[in-house]
């Protein structure tokens, strides 16, 4: 299950991703980093990390207007990540530190900025990815382009 779907932490996930979008949005780094350390680590599956939400939503800002500030706390997520993740998150938030984003995000900002026909396409692509990232991968993408 997805780190927004059925999850004893879930109203804690909530709480935090509101206020993560919060700071994002006024950009206060210091505060955004202090929230990923109760953050990060509350879901459940392969990755228990919210690192799906996480990827897609600094990714997403790094590609917009916001790319200067998502850089800042993208260089530190991997080490707040490494002593509350799997291996596996660790590796895939560390590499927010690159511009390498995923085929399938890449495609959905561009069809999102420049081929609005093909956006429902590209969302229903990205929801297959894993059993649930996918669909985490999307409300962070949404919760990042409507940020304003």
């Amino acid at each position: 299950m997805g780190i927004f779907c059925v999850n004893i932490f879930h109203n804690k996930i909530f709480a935090l991703k509101a206020d993560i979008i919060k700071a994002a949005k006024a950009e206060d780094y210091d505060k955004t980093i202090s929230l990923f350390t109760g953050f990060l680590g509350l879901g459940q599956g392969l990755t228990p990390s919210a690192d799906d939400w996480t990827f897609a939503f600094f990714y997403t800002l790094k590609c917009t207007k916001r790319k200067t500030y998502a850089d800042k706390v993208c260089q530190a997520l991997s080490d707040i990540a490494k002593p509350l993740t799997s291996f596996a998150s660790y590796a895939y938030l560390s590499s927010l530190k690159t511009d390498n984003g995923i085929e399938c995000i890449n495609n959905l900002l561009n069809a999102y900025e420049n081929a609005p026909s093909k956006l429902q396409v590209c969302c229903q692509v990205l929801s297959m990815v894993g059993s649930s990232s996918g669909q985490d991968m999307l409300w962070g993408i949404y919760d990042a382009l409507f940020l304003e």
